[in-house]
């Protein structure tokens, strides 16, 4: 899940988001995140009410286990990783 927890609106445009491999990569296509608002990007799976992002993978992309999450920016630069 990604949230914005800032005051205004971002959008993702050529952001990626990196599940902990090289190749397991989503570059999220033009999209305003509005303040306050989260989204989710699943494997293999379109949720429309949650952003209808997806990896469109039909191997697993993240682990059930635990897993190492990194977002980042259109620029390239990191900007959020997650770990659980």
């Amino acid at each position: 899940e990604i949230a914005n927890t800032g005051g205004t609106a971002v959008n993702l445009a050529g952001w990626r988001l990196n599940a902990g491999n090289p190749g397991q990569d989503y570059v999220f296509p033009s999209y305003d995140l509005q303040p306050g608002a989260t989204i989710r990007v699943y494997t293999n799976q379109v949720h429309p009410e949650s952003g209808g992002f997806t990896f469109a993978s039909s191997k697993p992309i993240w682990n059930n286990d635990g897993d190492h999450g990194y977002l980042f920016n259109a620029s390239g630069a990191q900007v959020s990783d997650y770990r659980y």
